[in-house]
């Protein structure tokens, strides 16, 4: 899982869940997220768009 995302860094949980089971290692979503998010492989959160409105800049 760590090679698939180091080559694929902006893969989530849910990609590398489908590349996994591509691979022929087939295992249940619910502990592809248990080793993805118990060694610290989550994405950084994105920023919200800011959206221009009359009274300035807001976030949606």
């Amino acid at each position: 899982m760590k090679d698939l995302l180091e080559e694929r860094p902006g893969f989530g949980c849910p990609r590398v869940h489908l590349a996994v089971q591509s691979a022929g290692l087939g295992q249940n979503h619910k502990r592809t997220e248990w080793i993805y998010y118990g060694n610290g492989l989550q994405l950084k959160k994105r920023k919200p768009k800011s959206i221009a409105t009359k009274e300035g800049l807001t976030h949606c």
